[in-house]
């Protein structure tokens, strides 16, 4: 893997917009593109889930502060840093794009249960979510297996158990108050 970052903590994360067909030009708002690309952001032919380049970026560092924090808990080395934000970032720019769609896809499929189409037509709605959803889950392997081979056997052993940890407090059943 090719990477030009010289030190992570140099300077804060680049702000790089992702999808953007001219880097720093703004997306245009509530323009749905029809291109049918998967890595345009906005592939689907409803109104985008996130209206611009910022949005996107915004939930970019926020993936990136925490996995920030998970290269602390690893104890990762500066040369593991670097490999691993680099492979995090790879990762996040192949599949932020097919979240957005995914999430895309699944108000399309709302909006068809609404109109009551036919059957088939849901069908097929089903069907693109599903193979979303399959890419997406194959991406997150070939992240973890990437991101696995910088760790040493004791970090891998300690990610695994965080893995763990984070699995175990999403699946938490959530109170009916709406407490915390």
């Amino acid at each position: 893997m090719l990477c030009t970052a010289m030190n992570v903590f140099a300077e804060p994360y680049a702000i790089v917009p992702v999808g953007c067909p001219v880097q720093g030009a703004p997306c245009a708002q509530n323009q749905p593109c029809n291109c049918g690309k998967p890595e345009c952001p906005k592939c689907c032919d409803s109104a985008p889930v996130f209206n611009s380049c910022e949005e996107i970026q915004a939930w970019k560092i926020k993936f990136c502060e925490k996995r920030a924090c998970m290269y602390d808990k690893l104890c990762l080395t500066q040369e593991q840093r670097v490999k691993a934000k680099c492979i995090d970032d790879k990762y996040f720019d192949e599949i932020a794009p097919l979240k957005m769609c995914c999430k895309q896809e699944k108000m399309k499929l709302k909006e068809m249960e609404c109109k009551k189409c036919k059957w088939k037509v849901k069908h097929e709605q089903k069907q693109k979510i599903k193979d979303l959803k399959s890419e997406i889950k194959e991406k997150k392997k070939e992240h973890k297996e990437c991101f696995m081979q910088i760790l040493t056997s004791c970090q891998k052993d300690k990610y695994k158990e965080l893995m763990k940890d984070k699995c175990k407090k999403h699946k938490k059943a959530k109170c009916e108050c709406g407490c915390k």
